[in-house]
């Protein structure tokens, strides 16, 4: 019985102490509800800049360069072409008197026809297939001036002398050139030389054949060009001293008259002057120093092509084989185009009309054709 009542005693005790645990917790500070914290919506854009933003430096921030766009251009226009200055092809050919049979200088069993019925019709050609605008010839005898007059391409001034009967023609392509009015003439060279003392001096033989000058001027259709075109032939022989103090004589001569025209000339604000010849002077003798002191060889002066010293331009007819290197090199210059200072010598050439070989026909002379392609003033 007495254990029944201990038993029943703890029993009460222990609710009792629950009761009391109960009414003490709501008898404090109210707690919250639980809740599970919701953070605000971001959209993914917003926080892809703020990583961004997060990862950039500070000193890459403050310097980035705003992006700008060029302005657009317009391309520049293409230049215009600029005219090329006229050209001009100016040739001295000393076209040879013989009217017969040829032989090759250095091959006389080589035989050929050197007729000028023959060769005339090959120094057309050659005028045609080179371009040629000038042509100043020499030994052109009655039957050849009347071929030249055939040229129908070209218009021709000149006349023959008067103890030869060879003449001094200038040939220019009517096309390109007109002839000035009354411009024509020609005057006889000296016969004598002087030596040192002012002495004159007779040439090995004399008297000798007449030696003319003939110039005319010519006038560059559709420009205000003119050019003054002369052509000569020295004395000939080369025995001694005196024969080359002629030269020089009849060469001062020709200075004298170059600088009569162009006094007379001289309200043409543009013109030039070409010189065409068989010199029979060297570039080692007087005629050609006198000429040269004042006047371009175009041999030399040429800022193109020219031809080597040893290439002849007076070679005789000359049997040249199958190749140009057989042509006659003995140095032996004395066909020349002298020009003024103020044109530019384009290109030099040299045809070997005096040999087997021109692409024109064979042994159109016993000279070489010299060819100055010039740019006048």
């Amino acid at each position: 019985m007495k254990q029944k009542t201990i038993l029943h005693l703890a029993a009460v005790l222990l609710l009792f102490s629950l009761l009391t645990a109960v009414v003490g917790c709501g008898a404090g500070s109210p707690v919250a509800p639980e809740t599970s914290p919701v953070a605000p919506e971001t959209s993914a854009a917003a926080t892809d800049a703020e990583s961004a933003a997060a990862s950039e430096t500070p000193s890459e921030a403050a310097t980035a360069a705003p992006v700008t766009t060029a302005p657009a251009t317009t391309a520049a226009p293409e230049p215009e072409p600029q005219p090329q200055p006229e050209t001009l092809k100016v040739v001295s050919f000393n076209i040879f008197y013989w009217d017969q049979q040829g032989s090759a200088k250095n091959n006389s069993s080589i035989t050929f026809d050197a007729t000028i019925d023959t060769r005339a019709p090959k120094l057309e050609s050659l005028l045609a297939g080179e371009g040629i605008d000038i042509l100043g010839v020499q030994e052109a005898t009655s039957a050849w001036k009347a071929k030249l007059r055939g040229f129908s391409d070209f218009d021709m001034v000149g006349d023959k002398t008067s103890s030869s009967g060879e003449g001094g023609y200038i040939l220019f392509r009517k096309e390109k050139l007109e002839q000035v009015a009354d411009s024509y003439g020609r005057i006889t060279l000296p016969a004598l030389g002087k030596d040192a003392n002012g002495n004159e001096v007779q040439p090995s033989e004399y008297p000798t054949h007449d030696r003319i000058l003939t110039w005319v001027v010519l006038h560059l259709k559709n420009t205000d060009q003119y050019i003054i075109v002369l052509d000569t032939h020295l004395h000939h022989l080369q025995k001694n001293e005196n024969d080359d103090l002629v030269r020089e004589a009849q060469a001062k001569a020709i200075l004298a008259k170059i600088e009569e025209l162009k006094t007379k000339y001289s309200s043409y604000s543009r013109f030039s002057i070409a010189l065409t010849g068989d010199m029979n002077s060297s570039p080692a003798q007087r005629g050609y120093a006198t000429l040269s002191g004042v006047l371009s060889d175009s041999r030399k002066a040429s800022v193109g092509s020219t031809v080597a010293d040893e290439f002849a331009t007076s070679p005789g007819f000359w049997y040249a084989g199958k190749s140009e290197n057989n042509v006659c090199k003995n140095g032996w210059i004395i066909d020349y185009v002298f020009v003024s200072r103020n044109c530019t010598v384009k290109n030099y050439t040299m045809l070997h009309t005096a040999t087997n070989l021109c692409a024109y026909g064979e042994y159109i002379s016993d000279h070489n054709c010299v060819i100055a392609e010039i740019i006048p003033a």
